[in-house]
């Protein structure tokens, strides 16, 4: 989709890329692969956005496992119907 669309695109610009999916931890991992199949160097975090604190805890992790973050692209889909 979208974001991950961006995030290749910034991938191939020479950022570490961080995905968050709320869940399907296997189209995670083929995102992140992908990505550094092309190069890149990416990682993966499930996350809901819902959870009290969650937004918090996921910013914690990725300063402490990735370092600081200088771009965040909030990419949110939803089906309707």
């Amino acid at each position: 989709g979208i974001g991950e669309s961006v995030a290749r695109r910034f991938a191939r610009e020479g950022m570490t890329v961080c995905l968050v999916r709320r869940s399907d931890e296997e189209g995670l991992r083929r995102a992140v692969q992908g990505i550094e199949a092309e190069g890149g160097c990416a990682r993966g975090f499930i996350m809901n956005a819902a959870a009290p604190g969650s937004i918090e805890g996921l910013v914690a992790t990725i300063e402490e496992e990735v370092g600081d973050i200088h771009v965040a692209v909030y990419n949110l889909g939803a089906q309707i119907g």
